[in-house]
């Protein structure tokens, strides 16, 4: 439940004094009273103002933090972590050498092997093989690099367990400090 802003209760004040001086005191009485009721609008006003100026203040800072440590190297590695982490699909990186960088732990669950054991090895590893006139995906992610766009292909390999997975793989090559990286993004068909 919502609190009652004490600026709201302010205002309510002010006019409920208002209406109860107007209705219950004689008219001169009233109207000597009036410009005092007045003084207090106009400080209510600048109370108002001053607290929304604050609040302002404290939102832009907040948000100014924020894009601070999004753009920090930690604090956008720990954000490009955490959505690697939590994606549905799996990630596989793969260097033009078709050397596996990185899986993320998505791709852990549907091969079987953890990025520990797999990095600085061949992709060639997983022995993937194109569906319905696909290329397999380590060809794929660097047949076009001048023209680096998103491509969806159909893919099989072999898990660590020796099991057949078939993947719908969405495929990209972005440019590393002069190095080309295909980027799989791996959803199973199942």
């Amino acid at each position: 439940m919502k609190k009652f802003p004490f600026e709201h209760s302010l205002w309510l004040l002010a006019v409920i004094a208002i209406f109860s001086i107007v209705l219950v005191l004689p008219w001169f009485t009233a109207e000597a009273i009036l410009p005092y009721i007045m003084l207090l609008f106009i400080i209510s006003l600048a109370f108002l103002y001053f607290q929304s100026k604050r609040l302002y203040i404290e939102a832009h800072n907040h948000r100014n933090d924020l894009v601070k440590k999004i753009n920090s190297r930690s604090g956008y590695d720990r954000l490009i972590r955490n959505i690697i982490k939590h994606s549905p699909d799996g990630i596989i990186v793969i260097d033009e050498n078709q050397q596996i960088v990185f899986i993320s732990p998505k791709m852990e669950k549907i091969s079987g092997y953890k990025n520990e054991e797999i990095i600085g090895l061949k992709a060639t590893l997983f022995q993937f093989e194109g569906i319905k006139d696909y290329p397999p995906l380590t060809e794929a992610l660097f047949q076009d690099k001048k023209s680096p766009v998103d491509k969806i292909i159909e893919n099989k390999f072999k898990s660590k367990s020796g099991k057949e997975v078939v993947v719908e793989a969405n495929c990209m090559i972005v440019l590393d400090d002069d190095n080309y990286l295909g980027i799989g993004s791996l959803r199973t068909k199942e």
